[in-house]
């Protein structure tokens, strides 16, 4: 008898991936989130969609991705939020070079584009260098839950959704007040592309020629935090990113977010997070 080997190979592709039927809904054509989940940077990996029949929310942790909603094109990286909505062409895919790592949800019925239209951000496709993450990192955890019936999917799944979308809604209220403060708008991108530099009030206020007092009004009327604290809870930001999606130590961490030694960053952290850097590290894995 001949003997014949049989090799399988299998492949993982690196996503996590939850997905849901129309019936686990109490009614799919207002509220049905068709996907959900997690993608772990690969350099192949693209999607497209002719005509959606959902919006897509994501959140890039890491990395860089193109986008293409009909016929316009876009460049998303670490820090962004995007949403490409119902009804449109969709083109998305990783850098090759820099693969992106993001959370995301595809949800379909006729809620979220009333919700998008109704927070006046239809059209509205990549949200630069604002965090969702929490929002949607708690909508993936509901989505995780086990055994829900459709009853309570329905309930409690559009709450988080109108989470998402609220937290889309202040980015686009607060570009349009930096539009009508364009210092304190120069302030709020300086300090975010100079989070690594050892920046005083005095040498800001110096930078923008305003009295440290007239800064510090004008910026917090605006971001409702005074510079250093915006400036604080950024670096803090960083910190969480490099210390889940990198291998740097603590120490190496506070060298390069400009905190004036490890001991220090650790209790900024603690105060911010709750948890000291390395307690999140393990907790994040």
């Amino acid at each position: 008898m001949e003997k014949i080997t049989i090799k399988v190979r299998i492949i993982v592709m690196p996503e996590e991936i939850l997905s849901f039927l129309p019936s686990q809904f109490t009614d799919p054509a207002i509220y049905w989130v068709e996907l959900a989940g997690t993608t772990y940077p690969f350099p192949t990996y693209h999607v497209d969609r002719t005509h959606s029949s959902v919006t897509t929310i994501e959140y890039v942790q890491s990395g860089r991705g193109h986008l293409t909603v009909d016929q316009q094109h876009y460049t998303v990286q670490g820090g962004d939020a995007y949403v490409l909505p119902a009804g449109h062409d969709h083109h998305y895919a990783s850098d090759p070079a820099a693969p992106m790592q993001k959370i995301w949800v595809n949800v379909s019925g006729s809620l979220c584009s009333q919700l998008l239209d109704t927070y006046q951000l239809t059209g509205q496709v990549v949200f630069p260098h604002y965090s969702i993450e929490a929002e949607l990192q708690d909508y993936l955890a509901f989505c995780r839950l086990p055994g829900l019936t459709p009853e309570a999917r329905s309930e409690r799944g559009p709450l988080l959704l109108h989470q998402v979308v609220l937290a889309l809604h202040r980015f686009s209220a607060q570009h349009a007040l930096a539009q009508q403060h364009p210092q304190a708008a120069a302030v709020r991108a300086y300090l975010d592309n100079h989070l690594g530099d050892a920046i005083t009030l005095n040498a800001l206020s110096r930078q923008f020629h305003l009295s440290v007092s007239q800064l510090t009004r004008e910026f917090a009327r605006v971001y409702s935090a005074t510079p250093y604290a915006y400036l604080l809870n950024r670096r803090v930001a960083m910190a969480k990113m490099l210390l889940t999606h990198t291998g740097l130590t603590v120490g190496q961490i506070a060298q390069r977010l400009a905190f004036t030694d490890a001991h220090y960053f650790s209790n900024v952290f603690l105060e911010k997070t709750g948890q000291r850097p390395l307690a999140w590290r393990q907790a994040s894995q």
